[in-house]
């Protein structure tokens, strides 16, 4: 059982920031051990309300980073500046 920690905290909502789910995270960490299991993160977020609130605010702006990609692709489009079959 691993603990809760506010650095595999950190790690967690900066991985999801960044834009990988809580399932990418824990399958590219699955061969380290000191990372905890999915099962294990839901709990977490179950029993420790400030960490639902902070994976919450990483998703919000996970959103708006993809947001932002989008608006970027759709500019370039309209530019003329990347193909439609590349976007």
């Amino acid at each position: 059982m691993h603990e809760y920690t506010p650095e595999l905290e950190e790690l967690i909502c900066e991985g999801i920031s960044s834009g990988k789910s809580m399932r990418q995270l824990c399958d590219a960490k699955k061969d380290d051990k000191s990372f905890p299991s999915r099962s294990t993160l839901l709990r977490w977020l179950a029993k420790y309300p400030e960490f639902e609130a902070k994976c919450a605010r990483a998703r919000e702006l996970q959103a708006d980073s993809d947001f932002e990609k989008t608006g970027e692709i759709i500019e370039k489009l309209e530019e003329g500046t990347m193909e439609p079959d590349v976007a």
